[in-house]
C-alpha cells in the first residue's frame, strides 16, 4: 500500500514497517544511509556543525538540527526533510542556522 510505504519512509516503527512488531532497531536496520549523509554535509555547513555529525545515520542529533535549520530557514520545522527542506539545503548559507 502506498500509505503505508509513505508511512515507513517518514520512520514509523509499526509492524508493518519493521516487519517483526519490534520498535528496537536492528544493527542491519541502523546503517548509515549516503542520502541522509550528504545532507547532514549540507547542515554542517549550513549550521556550522562539527564534521563529525555527518555520520549517516538519522538520530535525535539529526533531527534537532534539521528542525534547526527549517525554522531558521522558514519551513515547517517537522525534522524531516521533504523537498522544501531539500531544496533549501542546496542553497546558499546565509548564517541564519548558526
Amino acid at each position: 500500500m502506498v500509505g503505508n510505504r509513505l508511512r515507513c519512509d517518514l520512520g514509523s516503527r509499526s509492524v508493518e514497517c519493521t516487519g517483526n512488531g519490534s520498535t528496537r532497531r536492528t544493527a542491519a536496520r541502523a546503517a548509515p544511509s549516503q542520502q541522509l549523509r550528504q545532507y547532514q554535509l549540507q547542515l554542517v555547513r549550513h549550521c556550522s556543525l562539527s564534521p563529525t555529525f555527518a555520520d549517516g545515520l538519522n538520530g535525535p542529533s539529526t533531527k534537532a538540527a534539521i528542525r534547526a535549520f527549517q525554522a531558521a530557514y522558514g519551513l515547517t520545522a517537522d525534522g524531516v526533510i521533504g523537498p522544501r527542506t531539500a531544496q533549501a539545503l542546496q542553497g546558499p548559507v546565509t548564517g541564519a542556522c548558526r
